[in-house]
């Protein structure tokens, strides 16, 4: 058991002393997402449930990290700017996604009363 603790002091320790090693876990995360999307509907109903247990485990990191609130937003600030540079028709329709990706990101899961 002492092990156990000792090994995520040794981490928090790793974590804290590098901020870039963070950032880039949570870029991978939200590529991961991305790959889950992709690969998710074509695995029928498995592949639903895990891209839905993925995307509750994303708004609570979004919550949690700042880091990976700022991922989100270099992502954002990319999209935007190529999609206004190559593809400025489609900037409605990623203007709606990503209304709806902040209401999601934005939902406080209900607590359960004592």
């Amino acid at each position: 058991m002492l092990q156990r603790f000792e090994l995520g002091n040794r981490l928090q320790t790793v974590l804290r002393s590098s901020p870039a090693l963070v950032m880039t876990v949570a870029k991978y995360e939200i590529f991961l997402a991305f790959y889950l999307m992709v690969t998710g509907f074509s695995r029928g109903m498995r592949g639903l449930f895990m891209l839905f247990g993925y995307s509750n485990f994303l708004q609570v990191r979004y919550q949690a990290s700042a880091y990976s609130r700022a991922a989100w937003g270099q992502l954002d600030g990319t999209i935007q700017g190529l999609l206004a540079k190559y593809l400025p028709a489609a900037t409605p329709y990623y203007e709606r996604i990503r209304s709806s990706v902040k209401r999601f990101s934005n939902a406080r899961m209900a607590s359960p009363e004592n």
